[in-house]
């Protein structure tokens, strides 16, 4: 592979000497190179109400400011091309947002996290079938709640707890958080 870049490179150089000397590239280039040298040299010690300096500092200012700009330019088409996943580094979920579903109570428990990292969402299912469960309350007398869950598919009354439905939610969330305490200490 080496010697074929080698060869090429070679074939280059040869084709282009060759080229230089049949076409007079050389005296061409020469010309244009000392023509471009005298008009600069004319203009830069020719009078005008403007410094000839000062309008050369400002042209190139003016080339500077048009490459920054092109570059600019460039790289945001570049960045606007490239997907976001691939310009930053992907950040991995921490572990314990894995533990998404557990049994409290001889009830199978669902849930996700919310934005300060509690529990949210909590869902009941079936131990058996998984299906999700109703809940009923199970008393009228105030002061005296009563709560069944109760499985539609397996037609069985899973358990009944002696408490509101939302303290029995709000322990489940702090028995979630105790087992992650647990498990990451």
């Amino acid at each position: 592979m080496g010697s074929k870049v080698i060869a090429g490179i070679i074939l280059v150089i040869l084709a282009a000497s060759w080229a230089a000397i049949h076409f007079d590239w050389w005296s061409v280039v020469l010309n244009a190179t000392l023509s471009a040298t005298r008009w600069v040299h004319a203009f830069l010690i020719a009078t005008s109400p403007i410094p000839h300096w000062l309008i050369g500092l400002a042209g190139l200012i003016v080339i500077f400011a048009i490459t920054i700009l092109g570059a600019v330019a460039v790289a945001s088409l570049t960045a606007a091309q490239t997907a976001p996943e691939q310009t930053f580094a992907k950040i991995e979920r921490p572990a314990w947002q894995s533990y998404l579903t557990d049994t409290f109570f001889d009830i199978r428990w669902r849930w996700t996290y919310g934005p300060s990292a509690t529990p949210e969402n909590l869902v009941c299912y079936c131990p058996h079938c998984d299906c999700q469960l109703i809940v009923h309350d199970l008393t009228s007398i105030p002061g005296m709640d009563v709560i069944a869950f109760h499985c539609v598919r397996c037609a069985r009354h899973i358990k009944k707890i002696d408490k509101p439905l939302a303290y029995v939610k709000h322990s489940v969330a702090l028995l979630i958080q105790q087992n992650i305490r647990s498990k990451l200490l």
